[in-house]
């Protein structure tokens, strides 16, 4: 799971759609879309399309993979990534 640093101190957590997956290449940690082209790399700038979703709601979209511990304040269910 990765997350999100911007102008606020808060960090957000992203709840990726189905079939995205995260791996390193060359010491980069990248996103993956389903088709397994990466969409970006950490530290890169992606356009994301989606919008919040509370705890429960993120742990049941997930079907409840994610522990509690894990959940932050602010979700974001990520529904579109716009590639540059």
């Amino acid at each position: 799971m990765l997350r999100t640093e911007g102008a606020s101190p808060d960090f957000v957590m992203l709840l990726w759609p189905d079939g995205f997956s995260v791996d390193q290449e060359n010491d980069h940690t990248r996103v993956l879309d389903q088709s397994g082209q990466s969409i970006g790399r950490v530290g890169e700038s992606i356009s994301l399309g989606g919008g919040p979703i509370g705890q429960e709601g993120a742990k049941k979209a997930a079907g409840d993979s994610i522990p509690t511990e894990c959940l932050m304040t602010h979700i974001f269910k990520v529904a579109k990534v716009a590639t540059p």
